[in-house]
């Protein structure tokens, strides 16, 4: 079904307070990563939908210990997760 290729698929779902569903984005990427690093692009993911949507608060949830400690720290990261969620901390006005 799938065929031999190696990809990825990640998926975000934002809701209001009421849970209702505001909009939603599907990624697909080329590549096979491992679960903590796609967590970690799935966060992009959502991070890049609450900026075209110009939400000025917004809550990400998610599973992986790994990505939500670096996404709640302003520390400096060089792992290969922080190199690629060291952007997100970013937009955070407390880590300015």
């Amino acid at each position: 079904m799938f065929g031999s290729s190696a990809s990825l698929g990640v998926g975000v779902i934002a809701r209001n307070h009421e849970g209702i569903c505001l909009a939603w984005r599907l990624r697909r990427f080329d590549d096979s990563v491992d679960p903590a690093l796609a967590e970690c692009l799935a966060a992009t993911e959502a991070i890049s939908l609450a900026i075209r949507e110009d939400w000025q608060e917004v809550i990400l949830e998610g599973d992986c210990r790994i990505v939500i400690n670096r996404l709640s720290s302003c520390a400096a990261d060089n792992s290969y997760i922080g190199g690629n969620c060291g952007g997100c901390s970013l937009l955070d006005e407390s880590c300015s």
